[in-house]
């Protein structure tokens, strides 16, 4: 008999994949339980097919997902929240006073402060532009010291639209100038000078220094003295200031002094052409003379071509 001494048997151990191979063969062997009647396949005609695609809508696969999903406490969402009620109590509600009410109380204040302050600017405006036609206006030839004359004129007189006029026959007693002319035309001559100036009645023509100006408006003549527009003597008389003060009404006319204060002699810009003295030949520069020399030179005669005589024997 044998005595040898007994050998450890080799264990195996089980790896992760035999353990996962067992597992798989275990539920192979289970039997298989018969599907829920709900699911057994049935036989449907074309109306049943036709009625199911009809029902499929957007909202119904919602609720059917609804309806079979699973229980799941973490899926589960609150299709409403609580809501709560609040009991008003009896006392009356303050409405506020609407927005357009506000906005129409201000227009009224602003239409109430704005009117009464554009009717008094108007009224003074209107208060400016009729003064001068209502009050009557202080005529003065001369300072106010030792004047040459000082009366007062209407309105009416002195002022035609927006011209004014002077006394142009005051003026020409006040600077000594000789008057002469008819009931159509007055001229003035300058005593020192012999320059004259001239105006045609009723007309808005002047010839100063017998040139023709325009007046700007027309001149006339009333209770023999004559009128002229005050600011074509402002621009053609020299020696001569004119000024209005609409505040007092009045107009003055004075005559200009020199550095000695003795009154300036009136003169006219628009001075009448003189002759000059002729230029002599000689004084004349030496290109000059000869230009002169050949265009007054005699030119010759042109020679016309003439002909051979014809000799005795008619040849």
């Amino acid at each position: 008999m044998n005595s040898q001494p007994n050998k450890p048997r080799a264990v195996r151990r089980p790896t992760p994949d035999s353990k996962r191979n067992a597992a798989n063969k275990k539920d192979t062997d289970r039997p298989q339980s018969a599907p829920p009647a709900s699911q057994k396949k049935t036989n449907r005609g074309p109306s049943d097919l036709k009625n199911s695609l009809r029902s499929q809508t957007p909202l119904n696969r919602r609720m059917q997902q609804k309806r079979t999903a699973p229980a799941d406490p973490g899926t589960i969402r609150r299709t409403s929240k609580p809501q709560y009620y609040r009991i008003k109590d009896d006392e009356p509600v303050k409405r506020g006073v609407p927005v357009f009410f506000k906005r129409a109380f201000l227009v009224l204040i602003c239409y109430a402060v704005l009117m009464p302050v554009s009717v008094l600017l108007f009224a003074l405006s209107l208060s400016q532009h009729s003064t001068p036609e209502t009050n009557d206006y202080i005529y003065q030839v001369g300072p106010d010291k030792g004047y040459y004359s000082r009366k007062v004129l209407p309105w009416s007189v002195v002022r035609s639209g927006s011209d004014y006029y002077l006394n142009m026959t005051e003026l020409a007693a006040y600077c000594g100038l000789t008057t002469t002319g008819d009931d159509s035309a007055i001229r003035y001559v300058v005593k020192e000078t012999g320059e004259t100036v001239e105006f045609v009645l009723d007309q808005s023509v002047a010839y100063v220094n017998g040139i023709q100006e325009r007046t700007g408006a027309n001149a006339y003549m009333k209770n023999g003295n004559v009128y002229v527009p005050l600011d074509f003597v402002d621009r053609c008389f020299s020696g001569i200031d004119t000024s209005v003060d609409l505040e007092k009404s009045k107009i003055t006319v004075l005559r200009k002094t020199d550095t000695d204060g003795n009154p300036m002699t009136l003169s006219f810009p628009y001075k009448p052409a003189a002759a000059t003295d002729a230029i002599r030949f000689a004084d004349l520069p030496y290109d000059l003379q000869m230009q002169i020399l050949i265009q007054n030179q005699p030119q010759a005669p042109e020679e016309s071509p003439t002909e051979p005589a014809p000799d005795g024997n008619g040849a």
